[in-house]
């Protein structure tokens, strides 16, 4: 840059830094700066010219990050509560394929109890009380017990509809491991002396029960996407709102090392900050394996149901 002034050598450095620093913060050290200038210039008969010995560039860098080398870095964490529905009626499509539940037998049978208005608990009083006529009935015409009288059962789909069902039927066609959990978790007599409730919770698109999963990285939150568990087990207080959520996962092999990161942030963060928010333990985790033993992931079922619901 031949015949420089030192107000064109200024002007570039407020140039090259896009609005970190303007000239007039130049100007208020005008001393120094033209100190800078003279030692990095040569005279010329029209001026001065930049001495090509210094690395001219890293020179104008350092003047400007005298400015702002200084930072004070402050971030701040906020928690948001948010309130999730746990199906969106709206996005329901009809279902066709044959792994589903419960089946399409139980799904009638639940669907002409709801036009009925009764429960689960009701249907199995009136097969016990339906039994108990035949057998009188019997009894008065002393005929056996057994004499071609076939008295229906109640199944465990139909028996804990209310507690179980949120939408009918369940879609299992990519998991007969979710299919499995369920029916499990519905025999368990720990799940059902302590009044709980189980929602599958996995399509996609059908919840807003979705966690926001994050990894920290120093002072700073990395967005790893969304969850959707599959599971949900609950328990609710005597107002009938949920007070403990049990969110379980059900991972088949080969699947395992993806959710790694998001599972890590749900086991640590995601627990720490509710259990921060409402004072108690209000969510935990139960990651179920295909590469576990049937009777190995039921036992880790069993408890955690019984250590974490009170």
């Amino acid at each position: 840059m031949s015949g420089c002034a030192l107000t064109s050598w200024l002007n570039l450095i407020v140039r090259e830094g896009f609005g970190s620093v303007t000239f007039r913060d130049l100007k208020a050290h005008a001393a120094i700066l033209t100190q800078i200038f003279e030692k990095i210039t040569l005279p010329q008969d029209d001026g001065r010219a930049l001495n090509e010995l210094y690395d001219q560039e890293q020179i104008r860098a350092r003047v400007r990050a005298a400015f702002f080398s200084r930072r004070q870095l402050q971030t701040n964490e906020e928690v948001i509560k948010e309130n999730a529905h746990l199906l969106l009626a709206s996005k329901l499509t009809p279902v066709s394929e044959k792994n589903i539940y419960p089946s399409e037998a139980d799904t009638q049978t639940i669907l002409s109890a709801d036009e009925q208005g009764k429960t689960g608990e009701q249907l199995e009083k009136d097969i016990q009380q339906l039994a108990e006529s035949i057998r009188q009935q019997h009894a008065s015409l002393n005929l056996p017990i057994a004499v071609n009288v076939t008295v229906p059962e109640i199944t465990l789909a139909v028996r804990w509809k209310e507690r179980t069902l949120h939408y009918i039927p369940y879609s299992f066609s990519q998991s007969d491991l979710e299919k499995s959990f369920l029916e499990a978790c519905l025999q368990l007599k720990d799940f059902q002396q302590k009044n709980l409730e189980l929602y599958y919770n996995g399509e996609r698109g059908l919840t807003e029960f979705v966690i926001q999963c994050y990894q920290k990285k120093g002072n700073f939150w990395k967005r790893l996407g969304e969850y959707t568990p599959d599971f949900l087990i609950l328990q609710r207080n005597a107002n009938g709102d949920p007070h403990r959520v049990l969110i379980v996962e059900t991972k088949g092999t080969g699947y395992e090392q993806s959710f790694n990161t998001r599972r890590q942030y749900v086991q640590s963060d995601f627990l720490r900050l509710n259990r921060d928010r409402f004072g108690y333990e209000r969510f935990d985790f139960l990651y179920i394996r295909e590469s576990d033993p049937p009777n190995v992931r039921l036992a880790q079922l069993a408890e955690k149901i019984n250590t974490f619901f009170e």
